[in-house]
């Protein structure tokens, strides 16, 4: 960013009786204003500081986290672990107790379902299928032996 610059000259003449010119000076000022842009460029050039620094210290915050959640993870990986997390995470809000409980209840009925419909179900083509094939080998099976 370039200053901007302003220059006055002032020329004063001096003249005779008759109107001649005898002598002339002239004087030139210079005035250089600082850009307005320079001082919006230095403030600007502090908050990318300040925000780079804030960067690399998320960065460096989020880099530790990730490898103490790293070393959690290797540490401890049994059925146990998941277990205690498990009851962790449902035991720590009612919602989570709730979903849990949903889906648990969802899948209990739906096998209880289909346990009542064979329970109470008469044979199928195919349990009679069985029971025939299976009478089948055993009279060859008597018929080989006689």
């Amino acid at each position: 960013m370039e200053n901007s610059r302003n220059s006055y000259t002032n020329t004063s003449v001096t003249r005779d009786n008759e109107g001649k010119r005898i002598n002339s000076t002239n004087s030139t000022n210079k005035m250089v204003n600082e850009n307005p842009k320079k001082r919006e460029l230095e403030q600007i050039n502090e908050q990318i500081n300040i925000l780079n620094a804030q960067k690399f210290k998320t960065i460096g915050s989020l880099d530790s986290i990730k490898a103490n959640k790293e070393k959690d993870l290797r540490k401890s990986s049994g059925f146990i672990d998941e277990l205690n997390i498990l009851h962790d995470v449902i035991t720590s809000s009612t919602i989570g107790f709730t979903v849990y409980a949903l889906f648990f209840f969802f899948f209990l009925s739906i096998e209880l379902f289909v346990v009542t419909i064979k329970l109470f179900d008469k044979a199928s083509d195919y349990d009679k299928l069985v029971n025939h094939q299976t009478d089948v080998r055993m009279k060859m099976l008597e018929r080989l032996n006689v």
